[in-house]
């Protein structure tokens, strides 16, 4: 959002809401059309969106935009779900505030980067004469929105670059170059959207993979070692155990006594 764009909207009527939802709980705007616009933050839990073009779940973590207008029906899964919902209204270039309406909630995944601002807006909410920081990070948070929305397709190349690049052959120098970004844009970029660093998720796949490997039963540790790319045995066990809390040997031997 440039500063032209944010110097024309004005938000006002916005309202917070603390939400906890027990399993099977929902809420309707099929009927009527939703009279505001709405960011939701999902603390715990999951919420399922129908609408009539499918349907969309939003999961712990997860930023749900909601525009104005639109028609949809939530439903909570799980035992209990919780969530801080913004409600609010805009005057000045409400057709592009981030980017264009939709007619379906739109899910931006991974934004644990954004809990904080969140819980700071909920806690001003309960404090007088705290509007204008109510403003401020609300207007943080359209940023982030319309950041993480125009640069969606960058970060799904870049874990593509990831998921594919199971035994880690790719340096982050070299993954940067193939996307034409500095290796501290990505690393930085990386972590905002995803909350966690590209070697912690990099370690994940593998630990992912090598699980797999080890439950087939095919291949030795040493084995899983070298094709995931882990210079040797031993140094795969420690990064395993870092990861699952037990050795690779005491999780194939609690797999196959559960």
């Amino acid at each position: 959002m440039n500063d032209e764009h944010r110097a024309s909207l004005s938000l006002y009527d916005i309202h917070i809401l603390n939400q906890q939802w027990k399993g099977g709980s929902s809420y309707s705007y099929e009927k009527k059309s939703r009279p505001y616009w709405g960011i939701c933050f999902v603390i715990s839990g999951s919420i399922k969106y129908r609408t009539e073009n499918g349907c969309v779940q939003a999961s712990a973590g997860d930023m749900v935009v909601l525009d104005k207008n639109i028609r949809y029906r939530a439903v909570f899964e799980g035992e209990l779900t919780e969530d801080i919902l913004i409600n609010f209204h805009v005057s000045g270039c409400e057709d592009r505030l981030w980017g264009g309406k939709s007619s379906r909630p739109i899910i931006l995944r991974n934004c644990m980067y954004a809990k904080q601002k969140f819980m700071n807006i909920l806690k001003y909410a309960f404090m007088n004469d705290r509007q204008y920081k109510i403003k401020s990070i609300l207007y943080d948070i359209l940023d982030d929105i319309y950041t993480y929305k125009n640069g969606e397709s960058e970060h799904n190349r870049i874990k593509k670059i990831l998921d594919e690049d199971i035994k880690c052959l790719l340096s982050e120098g070299e993954i940067a170059m193939i996307c034409s970004i500095s290796v501290s844009t990505l690393q930085r970029q990386f972590k905002r959207i995803y909350g966690k660093t590209l070697s912690s998720y990099r370690n994940e796949l593998r630990i992912i993979k090598a699980k797999e490997m080890l439950i087939s039963r095919k291949y030795s540790i040493e084995e899983i070692a070298e094709q995931l790319g882990f210079c040797d045995g031993a140094y795969f066990s420690r990064c395993f155990k870092k990861v699952e809390g037990c050795s690779p040997k005491e999780y194939l031997k609690r797999h196959y006594t559960m």
